[in-house]
């Protein structure tokens, strides 16, 4: 069907367990689409961290050129703290 634009996507990431309680990851993912010169990009990073019963997470994405158009962009940045008891 014409009407469909047709999509290529590559992705890669890694984690690291820096200790028992502190861990690392970075990922990217790329996407090609048919019919415009400006690929997608979408970059992000999260880290973990857990003593006893408190957990500090957070995680940064960030998405450039959505769909495409080399104008759009999206950002999101969070921070969670959990208790348990």
């Amino acid at each position: 069907d014409a009407s469909i634009t047709d999509t290529e996507e590559t992705y890669a990431s890694v984690a690291f367990a820096v200790n028992e309680n502190l861990s690392i990851s970075y990922g990217v993912i790329e996407t090609e689409f048919d019919g415009t010169t400006t690929d997608q990009e979408q970059k992000g990073f999260s880290v973990g961290y857990s003593m006893g019963g408190i957990t500090i997470k957070a995680h940064q994405n960030k998405l450039d050129d959505v769909d495409g158009s080399a104008t759009d962009e999206y950002e999101h940045t969070e921070v969670a703290v959990t208790f348990a008891f």
